[in-house]
């Protein structure tokens, strides 16, 4: 069975996903370290800490949901995509960086629908919720 890393997605896009994956045969099941500071710098912002905290805390305990650690070869990715970007002066927020690294790392298919993510090569997208 593929994987596909998701991170910090909306319930109408969850469900989106859940059916999409049903249907080609995919399971859900990484989110990055990363990511969730980025997500607790969000709920320490907003007026909703709690039940945000919960939201997330109810998703990263559904069954295939794993928090996936920063390996030398992540880091390796990394760095090889900044550095890209800051040649092609197309820079995107680190967080989506260190999420493109793991995505390219395990070879999974990132789901988003942020389109920053096109402009970095060898990162695959999962096209199928278009449809």
């Amino acid at each position: 069975m593929k994987s596909i890393p998701i991170h910090g997605i909306d319930p109408d896009l969850e469900n989106k996903i859940a059916e999409k994956s049903a249907e080609y045969g995919l399971s859900r099941n990484r989110t990055v370290k990363k990511m969730l500071g980025e997500l607790f710098t969000g709920f320490h912002r907003g007026d909703r800490f709690s039940s945000n905290k919960q939201e997330l805390k109810r998703f990263l305990s559904k069954d295939g949901v794993k928090i996936i650690d920063v390996t030398m070869e992540t880091s390796e990715i990394f760095g090889e995509i900044k550095a890209s970007l800051r040649r092609s002066v197309k820079m995107i927020p680190l967080n989506d960086i260190w999420i493109a690294a793991h995505a390219v790392e395990t070879g999974s298919k990132l789901v988003t629908c942020d389109s920053h993510f096109r402009q970095i090569a060898g990162l695959r997208l999962w096209e199928e919720l278009k449809r």
